[in-house]
C-alpha cells in the first residue's frame, strides 16, 4: 500500500477481512485494528495505517456465539470502538487473490476487494478421519471429526483412540484443553491396560473439565466466561 499510486489498489491493500466471529476472529480483528491505530502510526510516508479497513465477517447472527449474547455484545461494542466493521449473516461463497464474494442473509451477493484475508471460522479435520471411516465404518460429523465412544475410542475398536481436533464429543470445544485432557485420558487408559490388565469395559467415560474461556479483544480489553463450581451457571465478566 505504501508504494502503489492507484487509490483503488491502495484501498484493496489496506482492507483486511477476518472470516469467523468466534474468539480467534475477534482477537485477530481487534489486534489488526490496534496495530494500525497505535503501533504503526507515523511509520509510513504515503499512507496512514489507521486508515486501514478491518472487516469481521460471520454467517452467524452474533459475535462470539459460544460465549452468549451478553459477552458477544460487549466484544462487538469494543471492536466497533476500534473501527472494526462487523458484518453478520454474511457467508463467504468465493475467494480469490484479489478479494472475496459474500452472500448476505437476504440472498444477495457482493464482492469485497481485499489483499489480506484471514480464515478463523474453523477447520476441516484431518483426512485420517476418512480413512478410519472407510476401514471401521465409524461416523463422522460435518467437519470430518470422528464421533467417538464415551472412552474416546472408535466403536467396536477399543484399541483405537481419537483425541484433539479429530474427536467429536458433545460439550468439548476445539481448544487446547480438550486436546490436553483427551490425550491424558487416552494415555492413562492405555497404561491401565498394560500395567494393571484393565479391560475396555472397565474404563470410566471421558469427562471434560471446563476451565472457562476468554477472548482478548484488544490491549487491556477481554471478555471471559468461567464455570461456577457446583452449578451449571457460568460467571461472565469484561475487563
Amino acid at each position: 500500500a505504501e508504494v502503489v499510486t492507484d487509490p483503488a489498489e491502495r484501498e484493496r491493500r489496506l482492507t483486511f477481512v477476518v472470516v469467523g466471529a468466534g474468539p480467534t476472529g475477534v482477537e485477530l480483528a481487534g489486534q489488526i485494528a490496534e496495530l494500525a491505530e497505535r503501533t504503526l502510526a507515523g511509520a509510513f510516508r504515503s499512507i496512514k495505517p489507521q486508515d486501514c479497513r478491518v472487516i469481521l465477517l460471520d454467517a452467524a447472527p452474533a459475535v462470539l456465539p459460544p460465549m452468549g449474547p451478553k459477552l458477544g455484545a460487549k466484544a462487538s461494542k469494543r471492536l466497533e470502538k476500534l473501527g472494526v466493521e462487523i458484518q453478520l449473516g454474511a457467508m463467504v461463497v468465493d475467494l480469490d487473490y484479489d478479494g472475496l464474494v459474500v452472500k448476505d442473509k437476504d440472498g444477495t451477493e457482493r464482492r469485497i476487494e481485499s489483499q489480506c484475508k484471514m480464515w478463523s471460522a474453523g477447520v476441516q479435520a484431518s483426512a485420517l478421519g476418512e480413512v478410519l471411516r472407510d476401514k471401521t465404518g465409524v461416523e463422522l460429523d460435518r467437519a470430518g471429526r470422528v464421533k467417538v465412544a464415551p472412552d474416546l475410542t472408535v466403536a467396536d475398536h477399543t484399541n483405537i483412540f481419537v483425541v484433539g481436533d479429530m474427536m467429536a464429543v458433545d460439550g468439548v470445544p476445539g481448544v487446547a484443553q480438550g486436546a490436553i485432557q483427551g490425550g491424558r485420558y487416552a494415555a492413562d487408559a492405555i497404561l491401565a491396560e498394560l500395567k494393571h490388565g484393565q479391560t475396555p469395559d472397565q474404563r470410566k467415560p471421558f469427562k471434560y473439565f471446563d476451565k472457562g474461556s476468554m477472548a482478548t479483544v484488544s490491549r487491556f480489553s477481554a471478555v471471559m466466561q468461567v464455570p461456577i463450581p457446583g452449578t451449571k451457571k457460568k460467571f461472565e465478566t469484561e475487563g
